[in-house]
């Protein structure tokens, strides 16, 4: 047998350092590797894998105070990968091939559609909608009530606060975010900010107010610079890269 096939050899199977609770439902070739745990009242789709130390239906706060406390049903869609160190509240469900990074914390309720990821160290912070291949990358901080379209980009450092005076609790009120929309490094999404369809937000940019579909928007505080769709590539004349839709995400991955 060679060292891939050696290193391949545990797929499938439930690794005996692994602790899966009563009341856990596992699809076919399911693997659990080493500690990780799935608490009760849990699915896992064919196919998934659920990496070294990663919990899955991580129980909520009435837990700790209600004797009669029970875990709310937690999916993992068939297919998914989720990477060592990832933690998956009670509550959260995905459709098939969810992928994480690495020390991923995704709280309660949290909802991802088909073919999402969400990155190393990423942060959904409970009852967070997620469209049909929404990606999050590295450290994205994301509060309660967040909403994000279809093939949404988010990129590293990037944050949706909910409290337009924090830490007051009162008006939350998180970000909406649009289909195709592309978010880029370190930009901030303020409170009860909707940003349309198809837009772009430069790197560093705070948009605090609406942002219509398929506009381009810089700044602190951000400002409408153009329509995405008249953003020329700096390097291929002729090509213009936004609006990101799913054509030419497919094209993109169809070249690598």
């Amino acid at each position: 047998m060679s060292d891939a096939m050696r290193m391949r050899d545990h797929l499938g199977r439930i690794d005996p350092a692994a602790r899966v609770h009563d009341r856990v439902t596992l699809g076919k070739n399911v693997t659990v590797a080493a500690g990780a745990t799935i608490y009760e009242n849990a699915t896992i789709g064919d196919g998934a894998y659920i990496g070294p130390n990663v919990t899955i239906g991580e129980p909520l706060a009435a837990f700790y105070s209600d004797p009669a406390y029970e875990n709310p049903p937690t999916e993992i869609g068939p297919g998914s990968i989720i990477r060592s160190g990832t933690v998956i509240y009670a509550g959260t469900t995905s459709g098939p091939r969810l992928q994480t990074g690495h020390d991923a914390m995704i709280r309660e309720y949290t909802e991802f559609g088909e073919g999402c990821g969400f990155g190393t160290f990423a942060m959904s912070d409970g009852r967070v909608k997620f469209g049909d291949g929404a990606r999050i990358h590295y450290a994205v901080c994301i509060s309660q009530g967040t909403v994000f379209g279809k093939r949404v980009h988010v990129y590293p450092y990037a944050a949706f606060p909910d409290s337009l005076h924090p830490p007051c609790r009162r008006h939350l009120e998180a970000p909406v975010i649009g289909d195709e929309t592309i978010i880029l490094l370190h930009a901030i999404i303020l409170p009860r900010v909707k940003v349309g369809a198809r837009c772009l937000v430069g790197a560093h940019t705070v948009v605090t107010e609406d942002v219509p579909d398929g506009m381009a928007v810089v700044g602190s505080p951000g400002k409408i610079v153009k329509r995405t769709a008249d953003i020329p590539c700096k390097v291929t004349p002729g090509h213009h890269p936004y609006p990101w839709t799913e054509a030419q995400e497919k094209a993109a991955e169809a070249s690598k």
